[in-house]
Order: C-alpha cells, then sequence, then structure tokens
C-alpha cells in the first residue's frame, strides 16, 4: 500500500462521522501525519484541507489557523493548483470570520489574514461581497482599522453575488440584520429578519443565530409576544449543543428580564459545554448572560439558588448557592474578557456593544 492509500484509508474513513465527532478529528490527525513524512507537499495539503474544515466545524479555530497558515505558506511558495486555490478561499473565510473571536490573536495578525484574503479574492476574480461581509463582522468583534463599519456595509451592497463563494442566502441575510442590531437600529434589523423569521430561509445555524440576537432588540420594541415566540423556538434549536454557548447567553440575558426561573435551567443544561467552549467571545457573552440572570435573581431578593453544576467548576459547592456570589463572580469573570477584547483592539467597541446590552436586561452595566 502506497503512502497516498494509507492516509486516505483515514480520510475515507473520517467522511463516514459528522464535524463535531472526536473520531473524525483523530482520523484526519492520522492522515495528516502520514502525508508529512513524505516529500509530497501538495498532498499534505490536501489532508491538512479536510483537517481544517473539520476543525473549524468542531470549534477548534486555533488549531485550523495553525494549519491554514501552513497551507498558505506553501501556496505563496508556488505549491497550488484549482484545488489549492479552490479550498485557501473558503478557509480565508472560515479562518476570518473566527479568528477575530481570540483575545489572544493580535489586530495585526488577523488584519494581515483579510489584507491576504482580499488579495487572492482579486487574483481570482473573486466578488468581495464576502469580504466586506466579513469586514462588518470583525469591526463588531473591534478589529477596526480606520474604516468605518457603514462605509463597508456600502461596498457589500455594491458588490455583486458570486454563486461559488458567497454564503448562503440565509446567513448573508443574518449578518444584514445583525448590522442592524448593532446600530441600534432595531425596527430595521426586524423587518429584514422577515425571511428568517417567518422560515423562508435556514440553513444549518439560521435561524438559531438570528433568533438569540433578536430577543433584546424586540424587547426595546415592546413587541414582546414575538419576543416570547421566538425565544421558545430559538431555545429548542440550541439548548445543549455546544456550538452555541454565544446565542445561550443572549437567551439568558433575555430570560433574565422575562422569566428568571426559566433562565436557570437554560443555565444549567448549558454551563458543562460553557466550560468547554475556547472561543473567547462565547465565554464572556455566556458569563455576561450569567452576570444578568443572577444579578435579576439579586434585585428579585433571591438569596440562595439551587443548581447543578459540575465539580470541577469554580463555582462548585455542595450546599446551596449564594445569589449576589453568583452575580459578582460572572460579573467579573465578563468584565475580564471583555477588558482584554478593549485592550487588544485598543478600542471600547467590544465593550460598548456588552453594556449596552446589561443596560436592556438590568438597567446597568
Amino acid at each position: 500500500m502506497s503512502y497516498k492509500e494509507d492516509a486516505l484509508k483515514y480520510v475515507y474513513e473520517a467522511y463516514k462521522y459528522k464535524n463535531k465527532d472526536k473520531y473524525k478529528l483523530a482520523l484526519l490527525e492520522k492522515a495528516v501525519n502520514i502525508a508529512g513524512q513524505h516529500d509530497d507537499v501538495l498532498f499534505e495539503m490536501y489532508c491538512r484541507f479536510d483537517l481544517i474544515d473539520a476543525y473549524v466545524f468542531s470549534g477548534e479555530i486555533i488549531k485550523a489557523f495553525m494549519h491554514f497558515t501552513w497551507c498558505q505558506a506553501q501556496r505563496k511558495k508556488g505549491y497550488t493548483d484549482d484545488k489549492v486555490i479552490y479550498n485557501s478561499i473558503w478557509h480565508h473565510k472560515y479562518i476570518s470570520s473566527e479568528i477575530t473571536e481570540f483575545t489572544s490573536i493580535s489586530c495585526e495578525k488577523i488584519n494581515n489574514v483579510y489584507e491576504n484574503m482580499k488579495k487572492i479574492f482579486i487574483e481570482n476574480n473573486v466578488s468581495l461581497k464576502s469580504y466586506y461581509s466579513l469586514r462588518i463582522e470583525a469591526y463588531m468583534s473591534g478589529i477596526d482599522n480606520g474604516t468605518d463599519i457603514q462605509e463597508y456595509y456600502k461596498k457589500f451592497l455594491l458588490e455583486p453575488e458570486d454563486e461559488e463563494y458567497d454564503d448562503c442566502r440565509a446567513c448573508t441575510l443574518d449578518a444584514i440584520v445583525r448590522y442592524y442590531i448593532f446600530l441600534g437600529k432595531y425596527e430595521k434589523a426586524l423587518k429584514e429578519a422577515k425571511n428568517i423569521i417567518n422560515g423562508t430561509l435556514k440553513c444549518a445555524q439560521i435561524p438559531h443565530v438570528t433568533f438569540a440576537k433578536l430577543l433584546l432588540p424586540l424587547y426595546e420594541l415592546k413587541k414582546y409576544e414575538l419576543a416570547e415566540t421566538l425565544q421558545r423556538k430559538g431555545i429548542r434549536l440550541i439548548n445543549g449543543d455546544k456550538v452555541f454557548v454565544t446565542e445561550i447567553g443572549f437567551h439568558m440575558m433575555y430570560l433574565a428580564l422575562t422569566n428568571p426561573e426559566k433562565g436557570i435551567k437554560v443555565f444549567e443544561k448549558n454551563y458543562s459545554n460553557f466550560l468547554k467552549a475556547n472561543m473567547d467571545s462565547s465565554k464572556m457573552w455566556f458569563n455576561v448572560g450569567a452576570y444578568a440572570l443572577f444579578s435579576k435573581l439579586q434585585e428579585n431578593e433571591v438569596e440562595i439558588v439551587k443548581i447543578k453544576v459540575p465539580t470541577s467548576s469554580k463555582i462548585y459547592s455542595e450546599d446551596g448557592y449564594n445569589v449576589s456570589e453568583l452575580s459578582e463572580f460572572f460579573r467579573n469573570e465578563s468584565m475580564s474578557i471583555m477588558d482584554a477584547f478593549d485592550k487588544r483592539n485598543n478600542n471600547s467597541i467590544v465593550s460598548d456593544d456588552v453594556k449596552r446590552y446589561l443596560k436592556i436586561c438590568i438597567g446597568k452595566e
């Protein structure tokens, strides 16, 4: 059996498993190790492309970034073909949409990835629509390279669609909805979300993400019935799923306002996934949601709660849990990550966003 056949045996076996499955990752890692033992750079790149996909969809973004960086270095050395170009374009999109969510990755590195993405798009006649959409996302994560978010949005609208490399229509519309939410234009966001709310557009992550982000804006608009409907539908889609730790935070913020007892159940159901999360933004928003929840319970003069959490967690106690102490703990955790984002970004975009939501759900920062 040749080394290619040996490696591909593991690749084909990995295809039988879902992206989140640990066995898929182990099999693809084995294939990459075999490919790396031979002087066949292109074949090793092909194997790493599969591994990057699996890492991205399993939430292992730092590992994906390492393999992505290696592959792009080889491409720039001249190891390329149509398959390399195709995967490089998509992986630039995957990686750039996630690396902004880690405080340990500098703005300089992030902007380099974005500029390299723009370059490979232009070189291969790919529409810059996705590039500008991702620049909008990056701005909302505090990556301000001197161009205003509204300027990026104008460029996004002017760019032609690209059937091969654009996001699906549901994800594209969700990005528009979240852009208007970020600007505080809640009525416009709701109007744009129509085809997501009515189920016309959907995908693996939509309406899951959209519903979560609309909850507090809908509350602000006094559209309480619609907010309740989206909360019930939305939580069924994401409860207990490790991919949606961020969105669980938004549900907890909303439930702090409307139904803290239900919020406690959501907290319990998802706390173990939160402890395993590696994305700083996800950890921050879950902490913010928990802070809002326990702060509201404290405001309602609840002193002790009974919750089930893993014994390995920092808050574990054999007795009941002091609500005031929980509120303070999650506030401190939230602020620590928020401050780390502000320090990396050298601006207050992230903290301003957090404080805006906290003002809605608990009336304070």
